[in-house]
């Protein structure tokens, strides 16, 4: 192999490497858990959404994914034992969340979400 060959080879890797690393650093960026949420609720209920929920639904609860994810009114849409079934087992897109949180967590979700009219 002559010098340019082996330098462009090492070149190219490089530059998929560095590809690869900004798109880890951008998925990873998406679930983030810090927020600039001023949300109002239970401060570990509001933690725990920043958490889990606002890759999707957003920190305003304004959904990223569709009309659907639009959470600003869900106690309107749906009790919270309907609430509790969707994290729970999840839905049309949305995830489910049985082996991601406890009861508990799912049950503070779900009050919380209920009360948004």
């Amino acid at each position: 192999m002559t010098k340019w060959t082996t330098r462009h080879k090492s070149t190219t890797i490089s530059l998929k490497l560095l590809t690869a690393i900004f798109a880890l650093l951008a998925l990873a960026a998406c679930g983030s858990s810090k927020s600039s949420s001023t949300l109002d609720g239970p401060k570990e209920t509001v933690a725990l959404y920043n958490a889990r929920c606002i890759s999707c639904h957003a920190t305003d609860l304004s959904g990223k994914v569709g009309p659907d994810s639009d959470l600003r009114t869900v106690g309107s849409r749906m009790t919270k034992e309907q609430i509790v079934q969707e994290i729970t087992n999840g839905g049309d897109i949305m995830p489910a969340f049985a082996s991601k949180l406890n009861a508990d967590e799912i049950n503070a979700l779900a009050d919380w979400l209920s009360k948004q009219q």
